[in-house]
């Protein structure tokens, strides 16, 4: 009976922790701003509303998601740090 409780515990504080970072990651996802080539310009525009195929500036230290394509950069050598 108390290996039941435990495991009750655990899973409702799992349960708990799954929302907390889902409410993070749709707050942070409208907060966050990028800057995106749009009709020629760079325009900031929030992170949810970039859209397939967007041109997005990264600068150094930015965050950016791992479904991104890097088409160029400035580096000298062709490693991605």
């Amino acid at each position: 009976m108390k290996d039941l409780e435990w495991k009750s515990v655990l899973m409702g504080f799992l349960v708990i922790d799954l929302v907390i970072v889902a409410m993070q990651n749709i707050y942070c996802s409208s907060c966050v701003h990028v800057a995106v080539l749009r009709n020629g310009n760079w325009n900031n525009v929030p992170w949810a509303d970039v859209k397939v195929g967007d041109f997005v500036k990264v600068t150094s230290g930015q965050f950016f998601p791992a479904d991104l394509v890097l088409l160029s950069s400035r580096l000298d050598y062709p490693v991605v740090l």
